[in-house]
């Protein structure tokens, strides 16, 4: 079983991995970066996309949406509020026990989690492999991948993972997790009809998320079962 996981999980970070390489390498074309307002601010913007076609079509006919952008916006700051509880719920565990060892395990996971997700977010700031295809103001701004997508899912979806093993109420542990769907949809698909980002912008920000998702929870499966183990040992 332990291969079978670790082996998706190969599986997935190669498909990650090619398909930011095509992203930067196939049918790249040197395309406007358009204002969203319709007056530049910042001089005649311009940068490289790969997909042209695809992603050039598809920014036309969605176009730039305020609404839909202000909902993906806001709906992402309902993931930090995930953040916030868990972090909470650590250290209330931590006063309760008085002692980190007493603290869940899971918690630490959760936290190491947060720390590899915000490790990518940097590392593609730094390496831009595209720019939006709207002007929001500021000039030039990476956009691949989809950061308010890739921390909906992370967030949320890790937290579909830990709170089995975290949250005991089985009636508030169903009610985080429909909400953790609800901001995961919400935020993917409203940031898809915002226009402010490329569609393979989205595209990657799902790829990284669902490889990153499965190594958690192969991390937290193997936690729990050592835990397990070891109860049983002694």
């Amino acid at each position: 079983m332990k291969k079978t996981n670790y082996l998706l999980s190969f599986i997935l970070l190669v498909i990650a991995i090619v398909f930011t390489i095509l992203v930067s390498k196939v049918d790249v074309k040197t395309v406007e970066v358009k204002p969203i307002d319709g007056v530049t601010q910042n001089g005649a913007l311009t940068t490289d996309i790969g997909f042209s076609s695809l992603n050039q079509s598809i920014a036309d006919k969605i176009g730039f949406n305020n609404t839909f952008y202000k909902i993906s916006k806001y709906a992402g700051y309902l993931a930090l509020v995930f953040v916030a509880f868990y972090g909470f719920t650590g250290l209330i565990e931590l006063m309760q026990k008085k002692s980190l060892k007493g603290v869940n395990k899971a918690l630490y996971m959760l936290a190491a989690f947060y720390v590899c997700v915000a490790i990518v977010y940097v590392l593609f700031e730094v390496v831009v492999i595209n720019n939006r295809p709207v002007d929001m103001g500021e000039g030039l701004e990476a956009s691949f991948p989809s950061s308010h997508t890739m921390l909906a899912l992370c967030v949320c979806g890790s937290s579909l993972i830990a709170s089995k093993y975290i949250i005991k109420k089985d009636n508030f542990r169903k009610c985080l997790n429909l909400i953790s769907w609800v901001v995961m949809l919400l935020v993917v698909c409203t940031r898809t009809l915002s226009g402010v980002h490329w569609i393979t912008d989205i595209f990657g920000g799902i790829l990284i998320s669902v490889f990153m998702l499965n190594v958690f929870s192969n991390a937290v499966k193997c936690l729990d079962k050592a835990e397990k183990e070891e109860k049983v040992e002694q």
